[in-house]
């Protein structure tokens, strides 16, 4: 009768399991832990922007008073600090949107949590102006707390 070091074939074992140390699939292939946490952020967002934003600017379009979100450079600018400020701290006057202006008011939306409005404005930034990168509510945070302009 033969006795098997099991400690080397436990050894051998956990190797062949775990691919000595790679994941078990390459990254990019690998469902993301946070992509649920991802997807239920980007469901309040919209649900934010359909119960206090398509009210003016309906699916993003916009109409004679009110801006569209497609084609806001304000929308579409990679740093969404200014589009921030202008939904917790609203804007009055005229402004050009997509080559028109717009004279009217938009209130502000302080009442809304930092987590709603990072969810919002990341939800209108990645459907209406093709920015990928998410707000956190931390940037909200700081920008609620720096004031209005």
């Amino acid at each position: 009768m033969r006795i098997i070091d099991l400690s080397i074939l436990g050894a051998g074992l956990v190797v062949a399991l775990t691919g000595c140390g790679r994941p078990e699939t390459p990254a990019e292939t690998r469902p993301s832990a946070d992509r649920a946490d991802e997807e239920e952020f980007l469901a309040e967002g919209q649900a934010v922007y359909q119960e206090f934003c398509a009210i003016c600017h309906f699916a993003g379009e916009g109409d004679d008073r009110n801006p569209p979100m497609i084609g806001s450079a304000m929308v579409e600018n990679p740093d969404p600090a200014d589009f921030i400020r202008v939904i917790l701290f609203g804007q009055s006057g005229p402004t050009v949107v997509a080559g028109r202006e717009y004279d009217g008011i938009m209130p502000p939306m302080d009442w809304l949590s930092d987590e709603e409005v990072a969810a919002v404005a990341t939800w209108t930034r990645q459907r209406f102006g093709g920015v990928e990168t998410a707000v956190d509510a931390e940037q909200v945070e700081q920008i609620r707390a720096d004031g209005p302009p």
